[in-house]
Formats: C-alpha cells, sequence, structure tokens
C-alpha cells in the first residue's frame, strides 16, 4: 500500500469469519485462466498451431503428430510436462488419449 494509505486487514483482524476463500489453498492458480479462457491453447505459440495441424490431420496420422511433438518438445522429461501442464493442460491430455487410444487399438 501506498504511504499513509491504510493497510488491508486480515479477515480475522477486521472482525468478520473466515472463510475458504481467504485460504491460500483455494486462491485460483495462476494458470487456471488459461483452463478458463483459452482451453483450445490457442494462443499459446506452441500448442495452438499444433491443434490445428492435428485436426487437420487424417486420424491415423495424429499418433505420428503425438509422437513427433513430444519428442520435438522434449516432453519425456517430467519437469517439462508440469510446465506445460500450466500452459496448455487440455493440449497434454490430447497426447496421452492420443497414446492411449494408439495402444488400445493397435497393439
Amino acid at each position: 500500500p501506498a504511504r499513509g494509505a491504510p493497510r488491508e486487514q486480515p479477515a480475522c483482524e477486521a472482525g468478520r469469519k473466515l472463510t475458504l476463500q481467504d485460504d491460500p489453498v483455494f486462491q485460483p492458480k495462476k494458470y487456471q485462466k488459461n483452463v478458463e479462457e483459452d482451453p483450445e491453447c490457442a494462443r499459446d505459440a506452441l500448442w495452438g498451431p499444433w491443434r490445428r495441424e492435428l485436426m487437420a490431420a487424417e486420424q491415423e496420422r495424429r499418433i505420428d503428430l503425438a509422437y513427433e511433438k513430444t519428442m520435438e518438445w522434449g516432453l519425456e522429461n517430467a519437469t517439462l510436462v508440469d510446465e506445460q501442464a500450466k500452459i496448455c493442460i487440455m493440449g497434454l491430455i490430447s497426447l496421452q488419449y492420443l497414446f492411449s487410444q494408439f495402444l488400445h487399438q493397435e497393439v
């Protein structure tokens, strides 16, 4: 706060009951906005173009595209997967779906 401005008091100091919204665990995560506002990841430079390419591809080609991008983007590394999950969780779910579908149908 600005100098001389009144300091915002926590709920318990302000004389009101605490709610779940006061608990940091229940605060929206920084990456939640991506899921809510751009689930297609159209704004992301990696995921947006890949999604369009994937949707335009023949069904039989989609697993190849999924594997290519997994390797190209280093997604065999769990740390990178965690970071990408903050950017495009639906893209990662799509990759996993394609791998699962392939394993059930082809293997």
